[in-house]
């Protein structure tokens, strides 16, 4: 074969080879993907949301008192009692100020109480102090709380310590009883005039008693005749004054004033040394 045509043979192919090449793509382009957006849970907006406003109330109060019983305090002691309320509100309340009164021995202590938002309850305090405890106490011992929140007003039970105070050992009597008068003296005084006289008894009872009633007679007119009359002695006193007056006329031969006497009978029998003025 002529070289020739060798050749062309040889050159044919390279061109055969070279069209292929050309018809096809050597690249890596990529094919487009279509993507889903990721879902969300918060708001599209971008706002950030609030919470919702409660308005605040008061759901209860409750008062308790310290010491909670008089069972236990001596009769005639000095006790401080602290009565204590708490005061719960809705949860959830978005807070605010409310007023409340003490209402204690018939005496109204006020003030404001405040919550923040979220806060359930708050306790507040009141001291009764130096109270004289005796067997009556639970009638003045005693107190309550109310408190007012827009225009509505609630209390809470009342407080008051429970049983009653013990008495001392030592039996209610009388020691001794003075007796005086007023003016202690007449002299100067002109005769067949008008006078006012008092006297005043005080009896001297047993420390540490638990207190009762003395029964007696006094007696102006040197015991020619008398008069009944009682005194209270509450518990724990030493000292108790009874006081009554007379008017007469002032004779010359000195009827009047007699002498003055006091005479017990209960809870024991005592009497006292005469009383009358002097002069004449």
């Amino acid at each position: 074969m002529p070289k020739r045509s060798v050749f062309m043979i040889i050159f044919t192919c390279l061109m055969a080879l070279a069209l292929v090449a050309c018809g096809s793509d050597t690249g890596s382009s990529a094919t487009p993907t279509a993507t889903t957006p990721a879902s969300t849970t918060g708001p599209i907006s971008g706002s950030t949301p609030t919470a919702a406003t409660v308005p605040i109330h008061i759901a209860s109060i409750t008062t308790t008192v310290s010491p909670s019983s008089f069972s236990g305090i001596t009769c005639g002691s000095r006790v401080n009692f602290v009565f204590t309320s708490t005061v719960t509100v809705n949860a959830g309340q978005s807070g605010g100020t409310m007023s409340y009164i003490w209402n204690i021995i018939n005496k109204s202590t006020s003030g404001n109480i405040t919550f923040k938002a979220g806060d359930t309850s708050k306790t507040i305090q009141y001291t009764f102090s130096n109270v004289m405890v005796a067997p009556d106490s639970a009638s003045y011992v005693h107190g309550s709380l109310s408190v007012t929140n827009a225009g509505s007003t609630m209390t809470s039970s009342q407080a008051t310590p429970s049983g009653t105070c013990k008495h001392n050992t030592a039996a209610f009597h009388i020691t001794s009883i003075g007796l005086s008068v007023s003016p202690s003296s007449i002299a100067g005084r002109a005769c067949n005039t008008s006078i006012t006289l008092t006297y005043t008894a005080t009896f001297h009872i047993v420390a540490n008693s638990p207190g009762g009633t003395i029964h007696f007679m006094w007696t102006t007119n040197n015991g020619r005749g008398s008069t009944e009359a009682s005194v209270l002695v509450g518990a724990g006193v030493t000292l108790r004054t009874y006081t009554w007056s007379v008017t007469g006329t002032l004779y010359p031969d000195h009827t009047f004033p007699g002498n003055g006497i006091v005479l017990s009978t209960s809870p024991n029998n005592i009497t006292s040394p005469g009383a009358a003025p002097s002069g004449s």
